[in-house]
């Protein structure tokens, strides 16, 4: 996973997102500390500060959490299909509504429930410092459309240590804006959405395009971005070509993985003859570690380091794709 690409997530269309729903928040905090004002610009901002930590440490506890839960319960094939689809809608429909390009999208904004968001209303009132920080755990029970789909990405990882760093990655890109809030004005920051919002949305529009095309992939479609960018650039010339070896009864091959993809990502194999595949780990982390067969309907999480055998049945010629548990990163078995 690009936690880079992340918190560029956070930094443009999650701020924006997070603070429509939670900005209001902070802003009644901050103005319930009226009899501080006068001790400085530094004890002004100190309730925007307890604010942003209390959110990044809640935000990064969750994302343990989920990677946990998406570890221990191991999801099929076709719900993290469903779920790159899922993220991939929701992304391109927040892009186009943040574009305003039809009023139909302006339907895809979730919205806690009306009594949540008035009892943190109305403890944001309070004129204490301890408000800020209560406010700012709370908010995991406002997340805005943006940051559940960063959960279910965080999910997603099968490891709470990714889905944590997914969690903070988003949430330290959403923390600019927060402060902007915080120490500047709302007005400010209104106006400074308004020159960012189409960068932001382009990036979001993008983003939601590319989960699509992952989930394109997890449904073992022969006809994906990624695919078409391969045969156009000419990448699969470059790419490193594989062959499995061993004889009329059973053929072997070994397969290394690591963060950033599967070496070779092209393996050849011969037909009709069961394949033994080794994958070689080595302080392998990311999704890379939970290789999918979405064509055979074969997935394995891998250990960090080790090697793991997985067995393939015969198979009749044509090509076999493989991928990480996100769609991200993948390879093909060509089988003659």
């Amino acid at each position: 996973m690009n936690l880079w690409l992340v918190f560029l997530t956070g930094l443009t269309t999650g701020g924006f997102t997070c603070l429509a729903l939670q900005g209001g928040l902070l802003a009644t905090a901050i103005a319930a500390q009226k009899s501080d004002t006068a001790r400085g610009w530094k004890w002004t901002l100190l309730p925007t500060f307890i604010f942003l930590l209390a959110k990044v440490a809640a935000y990064t506890l969750i994302g343990f959490l989920l990677g946990l839960f998406g570890s221990v319960f191991q999801l099929s094939i076709t719900a993290q299909m469903l779920m790159q689809f899922l993220v991939g809608i929701f992304m391109v429909a927040t892009a186009l509504r943040m574009l305003d390009v039809h009023p139909v999208f302006r339907r895809f904004v979730l919205t806690p429930p009306k009594a949540v968001f008035k009892f943190m209303r109305n403890n944001a009132r309070s004129g204490s410092y301890f408000s800020p920080l209560i406010l700012g755990l709370a908010t995991v029970f406002l997340p805005c459309g943006t940051t559940q789909a960063m959960e279910i990405q965080a999910i997603g990882t099968a490891n709470p240590f990714w889905g944590a760093a997914t969690m903070l990655a988003f949430t330290l890109g959403t923390t600019p804006l927060f402060f902007v809030l915080g120490s500047l004005a709302t007005k400010f920051s209104q106006t400074f959405a308004q020159y960012v919002y189409p960068v932001a949305a382009t990036l979001v529009l993008i983003l939601g395009i590319a989960a699509l095309d992952n989930g394109l992939t997890l449904a073992g479609s022969p006809f994906t971005l990624k695919d078409f960018w391969v045969t156009a650039t000419g990448a699969e010339a470059n790419s490193v070509l594989g062959t499995a070896t061993g004889n009329n009864e059973q053929q072997s091959a070994t397969i290394t993985v690591f963060a950033t993809g599967y070496e070779p990502n092209r393996l050849q194999i011969k037909s009709g003859i069961p394949v033994s595949l080794n994958l070689v780990t080595k302080n392998t982390q990311g999704c890379t570690r939970a290789i999918v067969f979405p064509t055979l309907g074969i997935q394995k999480v891998l250990p960090e380091t080790g090697a793991t055998q997985v067995n393939l049945p015969a198979l009749a010629m044509g090509k076999v794709p493989f991928s990480c548990s996100m769609g991200m990163f993948t390879g093909t078995i060509e089988v003659i």
